[in-house]
């Protein structure tokens, strides 16, 4: 077969915008039929809309390709990478129940004995003021005495009195006020069966349920320098499951970090 014409480029054939999902644009490629089946081939395997007409002029087949964008960028070849319609940082308060036991005060008291948190007296201290609020012993300073004396620490009976009147009134927990990081971003993907690149995907999946420095993660979501000035410069965040909602080319992906003075170690490793 002879050929004749241009071939072998491609060009944007067509630019329709579409409000809440953006630029719907069609670019149009001119080849001959083996070029243009690799391309229909890879356009279809990273999820765009493809159609190949095989009536061109000159001979040769064409390429009909249609990608969604988030802004009418001047380009003539189609590109895979998703754009954000949106991408929104909030910083937002959360209130959380504690037990009484986790009060920054109790755990003050405690990591000053011997072995800290892991020390073998807090379980039967424990026992002793819920049994004191039963009412199956009648003093605490003769249950007491002795860890009193051993530690040298009169202020386990101040703290004792405290939780068991709180207890005894029928408050086991308090609440923990911490903030909570969030990123939205709408996403319009390439094509209409494709899935968010994977440049998006391995960032909102790396170090989930994982502690992070503050540093890190600023660095990690490009948190703007606005919301970043207003993070707590103490503590740590911890990575929660990101959210994926969306439908055909249109997607939202939101991430949240959980903040706290502290994480346990035992329970969170740390995002190297």
């Amino acid at each position: 077969m002879n050929f004749y014409g241009a071939s072998g480029t491609w060009r944007l054939a067509d630019v329709e915008f579409r409000p809440g999902r953006g630029f719907l644009k069609r670019f149009a490629y001119t080849g001959v039929p083996s070029a243009i089946a690799s391309l229909y081939e890879q356009a279809v395997a990273d999820g765009l809309s493809a159609v190949i007409d095989y009536d061109a002029q000159g001979g040769y087949a064409g390429l009909h390709v249609d990608v969604w964008t988030a802004t009418n960028t001047d380009t003539n070849e189609p590109t895979t990478e998703d754009e954000p319609l949106s991408d929104v940082f909030e910083l937002v308060g959360n209130d959380l129940e504690k037990s009484i036991w986790e009060h920054p005060k109790t755990l003050a008291e405690f990591e000053a004995w011997p072995l800290g948190l892991q020390d073998p007296s807090i379980g039967p201290f424990k026992g002793t003021v819920e049994r004191y609020v039963r009412g199956e012993i009648e003093s605490l300073e003769d249950e007491l005495a002795t860890l009193v004396n051993a530690l040298n620490r009169p202020q386990i009976l101040d703290l004792a009195y405290e939780l068991a009147g709180l207890l005894g009134a029928g408050t086991e927990a308090w609440n923990v006020s911490q903030y909570v990081l969030r990123r939205t971003r709408e996403l319009t993907l390439k094509g209409r069966d494709a899935l968010p690149s994977a440049s998006y995907l391995n960032q909102v999946n790396t170090g989930i349920g994982k502690v992070w420095s503050i540093a890190a993660m600023v660095d990690a979501e490009d948190v703007p320098a606005p919301v970043a000035a207003l993070l707590p410069p103490e503590g740590v965040w911890l990575k929660r499951t990101p959210t994926f909602t969306g439908s055909g080319s249109r997607w939202t992906l939101q991430q949240e970090y959980w903040h706290a003075d502290k994480y346990s170690t035992f329970l969170y490793e740390e995002e190297a």
